[in-house]
């Protein structure tokens, strides 16, 4: 059994501020040459607020990604080592995408903690411990006491992406 210990955004500001702290971002390839053009919006679905991340991802010129971002502290790093793991409540359109993390121990941008994930068109929970996360481009270990930044990331071919995602919070196994 797991419970919500700590929210980063429950939707509750009906725009892209998060609740916890922060506002959260577009960010695509194209500061790289890439193609991809998306927009990200505060919207609802099937009931519930949501952040939606919608556009086409294009691999063309070294591309290849959108995503949701969110810095979860200002200028300071956020101690995550009470908690097991993420939880994010999302629906999309079947996609392969992404949950990457990075810590202060980053220094590229291309650097990250990721785990993988399909949403379909329902919401549903999914529970991701940090032991799930793997190193993308670093030999380091994810360190859960210096996060800097949630995102949602389609990556990494040609699609089209369309997800909302209506929870972001860190959980703790119940005892």
């Amino acid at each position: 059994m797991k419970a919500y210990t700590t929210y980063i955004d429950d939707r509750s500001t009906h725009d892209l501020h998060s609740s916890h702290a922060g506002q959260w971002s577009l960010l695509t390839d194209g500061v790289a040459g890439g193609c991809s053009q998306g927009v990200l919006t505060a919207d609802q679905y099937l009931g519930r607020e949501c952040l939606r991340l919608k556009g086409d991802v294009c691999a063309e010129h070294n591309g290849g990604y959108l995503q949701m971002a969110l810095d979860l502290a200002n200028d300071v790093v956020f101690d995550a080592s009470d908690y097991d793991g993420v939880v994010i409540r999302v629906a999309g359109n079947g996609e392969r995408y992404y949950v990457h993390l990075h810590t202060s121990e980053l220094w590229l941008s291309a650097q990250s903690y990721r785990v993988e994930f399909i949403p379909g068109p329902d919401w549903r929970s999914i529970y991701i411990p940090f032991t799930a996360f793997k190193a993308h481009k670093t030999y380091s270990q994810l360190n859960t006491t210096r996060l800097t930044r949630v995102a949602i990331v389609a990556i990494g071919r040609d699609f089209d992406a369309n997800i909302c995602v209506n929870e972001v919070a860190l959980y703790r196994n119940a005892e």
